[in-house]
């Protein structure tokens, strides 16, 4: 069957006026349709014609809207009545339009309703939103946000944010147990190269962390404590501070540590002065709890002066802690370095080694020159005193600037030896102990020229003469004989109702091992060995043998001094080394012939005897006496005996009119 094209011909216009087919028009690759330059309508709004030669467009309700021109761009300069180019429903998508090297309009392109790209000028390229420019790509690369304007410096590519804004931000979101940041790199491999400094978050402990040559340095942890972290590889600062103010006297910058309400609670400053490399001084301050900021707000409690002198304006110095606390190798302690004072005792400013006092002309405290601690004292009016007791009130021992030692209240002075010294006294000397072994206890140096003397006074007021007693030492000088002393120990000035000048004892040297004994008056002892004693009753005649005799210590003139008359032993027994002399007195019986003997015994042996013999029978008693001076070592012990010739003639006779045994040391 020829397949055929009908026209309708009824109608009265030239050409075709209408075709319709009942099926799809076939044709072969090389056929065409040809139009005139009105083109083609498609329906009653919408036409593709020819607008001029090589160049078509695109129309729509009797208007162009688009053109693709002689060269293939597309194009809508010239069209007033186009804004807006569109694909789908309201978006400009890659997968939906390919252009190729030129795509070009001097307004831009509208995606959907606000959204615009945008070639503002040559080679840049904009972004906006809500018919404001938000993002522009600079024709060097560099990317803006929200500002128009290239930064001048071309190695910054991205550039957020305008001086008109009040707050801009950077955004990295992640999740809860994610890390976010911004890495700096000088490579694109995985490794180190990859990650050389880093700013991250870590989110799930909440800490952030910076990182150079790919390794932590800082840490803030989620209270904002900052971890420094640091191998140093020589010896530098972890932390600079700088501050590039011009230098100039009396400026001050430093750190200022402040609390939740942002108020002040501490400060540290550095103050300048005008000339030099470092800083005047040091200051820091602890606020007081009034409220406030600024760099000196608070109590200055601490000032290091550019000299090196450490200055505390207020508050004292506390090592450690207040309490007691168990003993330890290395308690608390002030290292005042090596360096001594040139010279003993010197009190100026400079040369104290610790100032408890000063006012810049006078002080009181520590030196130390050459092998020694000097205590300072610049004033005769100052006074180094010690105080104890219940809260320190009582004064124990004052050292007066004119160099005088009081101590007060009684309290003693208790100097220990190799045994210790006890506490009775105010004075109180230990000892060295040891057979042979002496203590020096007190020393009195002197030149002892010629009646130079030395005294241990004692006295009752405050005048020179108001003594009770004194003890002196004197040196004569001279050319010493038996009766010339070189040297004396004087006893005296004793006060008898008023005071005395006059030394009443002496004891005056007469030779390296003896000496005189001068008293001006009676000596008298009650110790000093002595005894006067008479027989006691009950004691037969002695006869032939010879029979120790006993004795009492009669009642009114008896005496037994000391005890050296054992009445149980019945015997004298010598207390110490000396010479004593001894008497002892009986009878011869009247109306008998024949002799008797009386004798001393020493130690149980005889050592002195004295014998009567009468021929010639008495008619009334006659007594026997014997008298004897001897040595006596200690213990030695002295005993009377008496006998007869025959019968029983030795009378001993009883009381101390009739009887007696006595005797006496004499040196």
């Amino acid at each position: 069957m020829t397949s055929k094209l009908v026209v309708n011909t009824i109608e009265a216009d030239t050409g075709i006026s209408s075709v319709s087919f009942a099926s799809s028009i076939s044709m072969n690759s090389t056929a065409k349709f040809h139009f005139s330059a009105a083109g083609v309508d498609i329906g009653a709004d919408t036409n593709i014609n020819r607008p001029a030669a090589g160049v078509i467009g695109f129309n729509v309700n009797g208007a162009e809207k688009l053109r693709i021109d002689t060269n293939g761009h597309l194009n809508t300069s010239g069209i007033a009545t186009a804004s807006n180019f569109k694909t789908g429903s309201s978006n400009l998508h890659s997968t939906g339009l390919t252009v190729g090297n030129n795509f070009l309009h001097t307004t831009g392109i509208n995606v959907g309703t606000g959204a615009t790209i945008h070639v503002p000028s040559s080679n840049v390229l904009t972004l906006g939103t809500n018919s404001n420019e938000r993002l522009r790509i600079q024709s060097t690369g560099v990317v803006n946000i929200g500002d128009t304007t290239a930064t001048s410096q071309n190695g910054r590519l991205l550039q957020i944010g305008k001086t008109d804004r009040s707050n801009t931000y950077l955004e990295l979101r992640t999740s809860t147990s994610g890390a976010s940041g911004i890495v700096m790199s000088d490579g694109t491999g995985g490794d180190n190269s990859g990650y050389r400094g880093t700013m991250e978050y870590v989110h799930s402990s909440d800490y952030m962390i910076f990182k150079t040559a790919a390794t932590e340095r800082i840490r803030i942890n989620n209270e904002g404590a900052i971890t420094v972290q640091s191998v140093l590889t020589g010896n530098a600062a972890l932390v600079y501070l700088k501050n590039s103010r011009t230098r100039a006297d009396g400026n001050k910058y430093g750190i200022e540590f402040r609390d939740s309400s942002s108020e002040a609670n501490a400060n540290i400053v550095i103050e300048q002065n005008s000339s030099g490399n470092n800083a005047a001084e040091m200051q820091f301050y602890i606020n007081g709890g009034t409220g406030g900021n600024g760099l000196q707000n608070g109590n200055h409690t601490l000032r290091l002066h550019q000299s090196g002198n450490v200055e505390i304006p207020t508050g004292n110095l506390f090592f450690r802690s207040l309490s007691s606390s168990t003993p330890q190798a290395a308690p608390a302690s002030i290292n005042l370095g090596g360096t001594h004072s040139n010279a003993a005792g010197n009190g100026t400013n400079l040369n104290a080694k610790l100032k408890v006092w000063s006012d810049g002309t006078d002080l009181m405290g520590l030196s130390v020159s050459s092998n020694q601690l000097d205590y300072i004292l610049t004033s005769t009016s100052y006074a180094h005193a010690w105080y104890g007791g219940a809260s320190g009130t009582t004064q124990l021992m004052r050292l007066h600037g004119s160099g005088n030692l009081r101590l007060f209240n009684g309290n003693k002075l208790i100097i220990d030896a190799a045994a210790n010294a006890d506490g009775h006294a105010l004075i109180n000397l230990g000892s060295d102990h040891g057979t042979n072994t002496e203590t020096r206890a007190i020393d009195i140096e002197g030149s002892w020229s010629v009646g130079e003397n030395k005294s241990i006074t004692f006295t009752h007021g405050t005048g020179t003469t108001q003594m009770v007693g004194q003890i002196n030492s004197v040196h004569y000088g001279g050319t010493p004989t038996r009766t010339s002393p070189h040297s004396g120990l004087r006893f005296g000035k004793l006060y008898h109702t008023t005071d005395s000048s006059s030394y009443t004892m002496t004891l005056d040297s007469t030779g390296t091992t003896s000496a005189d004994l001068n008293l001006s008056g009676a000596y008298r002892s009650s110790l000093h060995p002595a005894f006067s004693l008479s027989a006691s009753s009950g004691q037969s005649n002695i006869g032939t043998t010879a029979t120790k005799i006993t004795y009492v210590v009669p009642s009114t003139i008896g005496r037994n001094q000391g005890n050296c008359y054992d009445t149980s032993n019945h015997r004298f027994v010598a207390p110490v080394d000396g010479v004593y002399t001894f008497y002892a007195r009986h009878w011869f019986t009247a109306g008998q012939t024949g002799t008797i003997w009386l004798y001393f015994y020493r130690n149980g042996s005889q050592i002195k005897e004295s014998r009567m013999s009468i021929s010639s029978a008495p008619g009334d008693y006659f007594n026997v006496q014997l008298t004897s001076t001897i040595f006596l070592s200690a213990t030695n012990y002295i005993e009377v005996y008496g006998q007869s010739s025959s019968g029983s003639i030795f009378h001993v006779s009883t009381t101390a009119f009739h009887t007696e045994f006595s005797g006496f040391m004499v040196c």
